[in-house]
C-alpha cells in the first residue's frame, strides 16, 4: 500500500494553475500565477496542510500588519482578492481548503487616485546618465531604452543581443510572444561599455549568460555570476528615482515611491517617446504616433497605452474644446431696429 502524499499548498496552487493554463490567456494565467505564488510562499514556512488555512489566517495575510493590503494599491488588491477568490472556491470545491476561507476574502473601497511620477526627457537620461557602477549603469540603461517590465529585463541574455543588426531578442512576459526589439543608438552605446566591462569583471562571455548578472557583495568588491538570474530592479529603480527626483526622507517615509519601481521608468519612457513621434514637425499624428508607442509596449491596443501613459486623445479633446465654454445658456434676443419711414 502506497504511503499517503502530503498535500502541500504549493501542490494544490500548481494542479490549479495547470488547468487555468487550458482556459485562460497566457497573460491572465501569468497574473494569478503571481497572486497565488505570494499566498504559497506565505504559508509554506507553517509546514501546514492548505486545509488548515482558515479565514483568520487568510485575514491575517490580507488585513494584517505587513499584508497584502498595506503593500498594494487599493486595485491592485481588488485584482488579487477576485484571483485569490476563484483559487479557493477551487480547491474548497475539491476538499483542499476551507469553504469559509472565502467569505473573509472581501474587495476593498479604491482610495483617492495616486499622482504617478512622470519623468521628463533630462530625468529618463538622467536615471542612468551619470552613474559610475557600470553594472547599474547598464541596467537602468536597459531599462529606459526598451521599457522593459522586471521580469524581462532580468531574462535577458548575451546572446539575445545582435548587434550587427541592431535588435535585441524579447520575451514578452505577459503575452509570452517573442520580438525583436530595434536597438537605438544610446542604447548600442551602452551595450557595448557594458559588455567590455562584463568581460573584465566576469571572464570571456558565453552567450548563456544573463545580461544582467545576479551580484553580491564580498567585503568592499562585488562578485559577479552570470549563470544566475536577478529578478526584480525595483531597489535599485527606487534608489535612482530618489537621486533624479531629489526626494526627502520625509517624503519616502510618507510613501512618495511606495508602488513605484520599474514601471515609473517604463511610462516615463513611453510618455516621452510619444511626446518626440508627436512633436511638431515630426510627421507622425497623434494615432500614428501612438501606434507606435503600443508596440514598442507591447500593447495590443492604443486606448490601452493612452491609458497608460496618460495621454488619452478623448480626454485631451474634450478639455480642449469644452475648457471655458459657453453651455446651455439661454438664447441671446434678437436686436430688432426699427426702420424709420423716411417722407
Amino acid at each position: 500500500m502506497r504511503p499517503a502524499v502530503r498535500l502541500t499548498m504549493r501542490a494544490v496552487a500548481d494542479q490549479y494553475i495547470g488547468i487555468r493554463r487550458n482556459q485562460v490567456q497566457p497573460a491572465t494565467v501569468a497574473g494569478e500565477t503571481s497572486v497565488v505564488g505570494q499566498l504559497v510562499d506565505w504559508w509554506t514556512p507553517t509546514r501546514r496542510s492548505p486545509k488548515h488555512l482558515g479565514p483568520g489566517d487568510m485575514e491575517d495575510y490580507l488585513y494584517g500588519p505587513g499584508g497584502l493590503r498595506e503593500r498594494v494599491a487599493a486595485t491592485t488588491f481588488n485584482k488579487h482578492a477576485q484571483s485569490l477568490a476563484a483559487f479557493v472556491r477551487w480547491a474548497a470545491g475539491r476538499g483542499m481548503m476551507q469553504h469559509e476561507v472565502r467569505d473573509v476574502i472581501r474587495r476593498v473601497a479604491p482610495g483617492e487616485q495616486r499622482q504617478r511620477i512622470w519623468l521628463r526627457t533630462d530625468q529618463v537620461r538622467a536615471m542612468y546618465d551619470d552613474i559610475a557602477d557600470p553594472w547599474e549603469r547598464f541596467a537602468m540603461a536597459l531599462g529606459v531604452y526598451t521599457a522593459g517590465r522586471d521580469q524581462e529585463l532580468c531574462t535577458r541574455r548575451v546572446g539575445h543581443v545582435d548587434l550587427a543588426s541592431s535588435r535585441i531578442f524579447w520575451d514578452v512576459w505577459k503575452s509570452k510572444k517573442q520580438d525583436r526589439l530595434p536597438i537605438v543608438a544610446p542604447l548600442d552605446r551602452e551595450l557595448r561599455r557594458w559588455l567590455v566591462a562584463y568581460q573584465e569583471l566576469a571572464g570571456p562571455l558565453d552567450p548563456d549568460w544573463y545580461l544582467i548578472p545576479q551580484r553580491q557583495r564580498v567585503g568592499r568588491e562585488w562578485v559577479y555570476h552570470p549563470t544566475e538570474q536577478r529578478y526584480k530592479l525595483t531597489d535599485l529603480t527606487q534608489r535612482r528615482l530618489t537621486q533624479v527626483l531629489g526626494l526627502t526622507e520625509d517624503q519616502l517615509e510618507a510613501g512618495a515611491l511606495r508602488y513605484e519601481g520599474t514601471h515609473a521608468l517604463r511610462r516615463s519612457a513611453a510618455r516621452n517617446l510619444f511626446e518626440e513621434l508627436h512633436a511638431e514637425g515630426a510627421g507622425l499624428d497623434w494615432h500614428s504616433a501612438m501606434e507606435v508607442v503600443a508596440s514598442w509596449l507591447h500593447h495590443s491596443d492604443v486606448k490601452q497605452t493612452a491609458a497608460y501613459i496618460g495621454v488619452e486623445w478623448f480626454r485631451t479633446r474634450r478639455d480642449r474644446l469644452l475648457a471655458g465654454a459657453e453651455m446651455f445658456q439661454p438664447a441671446q434676443p434678437e436686436k430688432i431696429h426699427k426702420l424709420e419711414v423716411v417722407s
